[in-house]
């Protein structure tokens, strides 16, 4: 039983303190994507106004390795600094392209 109970903390330290990680953090909604990135610092999960979208044609991709991408989330109206980017791992190339998660779908916020 004591090797039971040392691997079952081991096992839900290792999996599950990400999930509490963000479980305990806020939710935002309607967030603009030029509204100042501090203003959610606290953030969790992000969820953006509709019109909100992922600039695929300005993404940056770095490989070592792996392929880390980024690309900015942007408004409809022009934005002077990007506030907020989408990340992911091998699903870019190296420029203008982005096709992490849900990257394309129009509905995703």
């Amino acid at each position: 039983t004591l090797a039971g109970n040392i691997v079952g903390q081991w096992n839900m330290h290792r999996h599950f303190s990400e999930y509490w990680a963000f479980e305990g953090q806020r939710e935002y909604s309607n967030v603009q994507p030029g509204e100042p990135a501090l203003n959610h610092l606290d953030a969790g999960k992000i969820f953006f106004s509709k019109g909100a979208h992922i600039e695929a044609k300005a993404a940056i991709g770095l490989a070592d390795g792996q392929r880390y991408c980024v690309a900015p989330i942007v408004g409809q109206s022009p934005m002077t600094t990007i506030e907020y980017w989408a990340a992911g791992v091998d699903c870019c190339s190296q420029a203008g392209d982005f096709t992490c998660n849900d990257a394309g779908n129009e509905n995703a916020h």
